[in-house]
């Protein structure tokens, strides 16, 4: 027993240091990794940049909330004046239909400079019908003198047809006039109508002299310009000889 103690009393003190030391090392280590506490910088900055992020997100939210309302009001605006211009339009339809015209007018003149584009387009060919279903016809010429005048201001507009039916109807009220002759000369000339046209031409010739001349300068009569007929009726026997054509 007693060697057995005195042996392990006589362990090298060295051994046994060394032994302590590892301990105390092990230990030392231990409590250093258990007590050492190091800040989380990354916690610490993470906490600062989501504030400012949180903060954005959230005007984000203010803004959007304040623009949001503006839109919607401003839908609603268009919508309930669209709504608007569509009732007028109906009632002004109406009246139109009940022939109604002149009520119907005030009503679609108003929609084509208020209304949305697409629904002013339809008030504005409206307004063109009702224009034309009010606008009172012009009165019918009674007499030669009217019926001359109406059938210079169609011939003037190439109108043929109706400048013909005026001015022979100017005829057949005072048959001696030389200018009702003359027009209708013209008019059947731009028709081309030569029999006709050389025959009013004659007549208006006989009842002014005068005439031939202005005949000639007359773009009016172009279409017969190499017919001998008239030749002989406006120049007489000076006539010019035609160019020969190749």
């Amino acid at each position: 027993m007693k060697r057995a103690n005195s042996k392990k009393s006589k362990r090298p003190e060295g051994a046994r240091q060394r032994a302590n030391g590892a301990g105390a090392s092990t230990a030392y280590r231990g409590s250093s990794v258990r007590l050492k506490q190091v800040p989380n910088n990354n916690n610490n900055h993470g906490s600062k940049a989501t504030r400012p992020k949180l903060a954005g997100r959230s005007a984000n939210v203010v803004s959007d909330s304040r623009v949001a309302p503006q839109t919607n009001g401003l839908e609603e605006r268009r919508n309930a004046q669209y709504a608007s211009a569509l009732r007028n339009f109906d009632t002004a339809a109406r009246l139109f239909r009940k022939q109604e015209y002149d009520k119907a007018k005030e009503i679609f003149e108003k929609l084509t400079t208020t209304a949305p584009p697409e629904l002013a387009e339809r008030a504005g060919l409206h307004l063109r019908l009702c224009q034309s279903r009010t606008r009172r016809p012009r009165p019918l010429p009674k007499t030669a003198a009217e019926c001359y005048v109406a059938g210079v201001a169609e011939l003037n507009s190439r109108n043929l047809g109706s400048a013909i039916g005026h001015l022979e109807r100017a005829d057949k009220l005072e048959p001696q006039r030389e200018d009702v002759q003359y027009a209708l000369a013209a008019a059947h000339a731009l028709q081309g109508n030569a029999e006709e046209a050389l025959e009013y031409m004659r007549a208006s010739i006989a009842l002014r002299p005068a005439n031939s001349f202005q005949i000639r300068q007359d773009e009016d009569f172009v279409s017969l310009a190499d017919d001998p007929r008239f030749r002989t009726l406006v120049y007489g026997s000076d006539a010019p000889s035609l160019p020969r054509r190749v």
